[in-house]
């Protein structure tokens, strides 16, 4: 019966190890909350918040909002700062109640010093590649 039991305790973490053998370093996301941020944000509702879940390891990065009304002539992007180059990490929509969600790839990382989640609205007229002056909600991190 004892040997029976070893076996089974052996075959059960060969198991383990064959079923998590293809797990990345550092795969453990992070989460990040985003609010009206004193000495970043300066434009769009006060009482909008969100969440940022993060892996620079699996380059994803999903986000979820509330209370960030559409707004005419804007378009939300969100930007990881406050390392190298500002990384675009992609546009949202909301929808008539402040609920939006982005699920997207971390493309154009060439660095994991980046500091900073912020959610800009950038106006029609403004450059499509550069950050915005419009800075909504917007999280601080520390990249574990």
């Amino acid at each position: 019966m004892r040997r029976f039991i070893i076996a089974g305790l052996a075959s059960f973490a060969v198991a383990l190890v064959v079923l998590t053998g293809d797990a990345r370093a550092n795969g453990v996301p992070q989460l990040v909350k985003l609010t009206y941020l004193e000495g970043v944000s300066n434009f769009g509702p006060k009482d909008a918040e969100g969440v940022l879940e993060f892996s620079f390891a699996e380059a994803y990065a999903r986000v979820d909002v509330k209370n960030l009304a559409p707004m005419d002539g804007y378009t939300y992007v969100y930007w990881l700062t406050g390392g190298c180059a500002p990384i675009k990490v992609g546009t949202i929509k909301v929808n008539d109640s402040g609920i939006g969600t982005l699920d997207t790839k971390l493309d154009g990382l060439i660095s994991y010093d980046y500091n900073l989640f912020v959610v800009t609205a950038r106006a029609s007229g403004d450059a499509a590649e550069s950050v915005p002056p419009q800075a909504s909600i917007a999280g601080r991190f520390t990249v574990i």
